[in-house]
């Protein structure tokens, strides 16, 4: 699992062409990511870090707020879904 949340990242910095990002970062992130996100579906995380949701904040960096942030509209999303059916 944490491979492919370091890939997922890795992917997004690279998207984002994010300077100075190293692996070292996407480590560090994907195991905050891990800590916080433990109890969510694994589905939620891939999809939010494969295709993160539009915000109004365009800051372009990868941080805990951006991914708290991108996982709050994701896992609204998963909330109003349960709600319809």
């Amino acid at each position: 699992m944490m491979k492919l949340i370091c890939y997922l990242l890795q992917r997004l910095s690279t998207l984002y062409q994010l300077p100075n990002w190293t692996e070292n970062n996407a480590f560090l992130l994907a195991e905050w990511i891990y800590d916080n996100y433990k109890f969510d579906q694994l589905e939620d995380v891939i999809a939010c870090l494969r295709n993160p949701p539009h915000t109004e904040n365009k800051q372009w960096r990868l941080t805990p707020d951006t991914i708290c942030e991108w996982m709050g509209i994701v896992l609204e999303k998963r909330s109003e879904k349960r709600e319809e059916e």
